[in-house]
């Protein structure tokens, strides 16, 4: 019942998602000049829209974060099959985490960032504690009313995918000084 319910509101905020990513509160004071690393796992049973066969594909995914003493925040999405094959892609203040719209925004003592695929959506939510010294991480993928499958391209095969579920294991969220950029 709960999945239900996320699925439905994911489909609410996906009508509304507007065309690029934007930051539409500033980020705390608190967490200019750091840095919030993100990690997770996806078990995922997909195929590429080229081929027939379906595959079971485990997924390390990571989001790393900057806050800028301006604060603007920088990011990098990582990806690493269970091939050992990856990808990463930075992004600007401003771009969305997919090749489609999203958004970025702060609302209380939670990061939300929405991120719309071809046909489908993620949500991950970042919460902070009182201090902004701690965070914990959710990360939820939906589907569009009424349809079975998401449609997202691969950053590590550049393919198009037809994904039929995303499960999200062990996300992990921490906040470092620093610049997680700087060389």
């Amino acid at each position: 019942m709960v999945k239900r319910l996320i699925l439905g509101t994911l489909s609410l905020w996906l009508a509304g998602l507007p065309a690029s990513q934007s930051c539409a509160a500033s980020p705390p004071a608190q967490l200019q000049g750091k840095s919030i690393i993100v990690t997770w796992t996806e078990k995922r049973v997909q195929r590429p829209l080229d081929e027939e066969k379906v595959r079971n594909v485990t997924i390390t995914v990571g989001l790393d974060l900057y806050v800028s003493d301006q604060g603007r925040i920088f990011s990098r999405m990582r990806r690493q099959d269970q091939a050992q094959k990856s990808a990463k892609r930075d992004l600007l203040p401003g771009e969305s985490l997919t090749a489609h719209a999203g958004e970025t925004r702060f609302d209380g003592h939670s990061l939300i960032i929405d991120s719309k695929y071809a046909s489908g959506a993620r949500r991950i939510v970042v919460e902070f504690d009182a201090g902004y010294g701690v965070c914990t991480a959710s990360i939820v993928h939906g589907k569009e009313g009424g349809t079975q499958k998401m449609v997202m391209t691969s950053m590590i095969s550049k393919k198009k995918l037809e994904v039929h579920s995303i499960e999200v294991l062990a996300p992990r969220c921490s906040i470092q000084p620093g610049n997680v950029f700087a060389p």
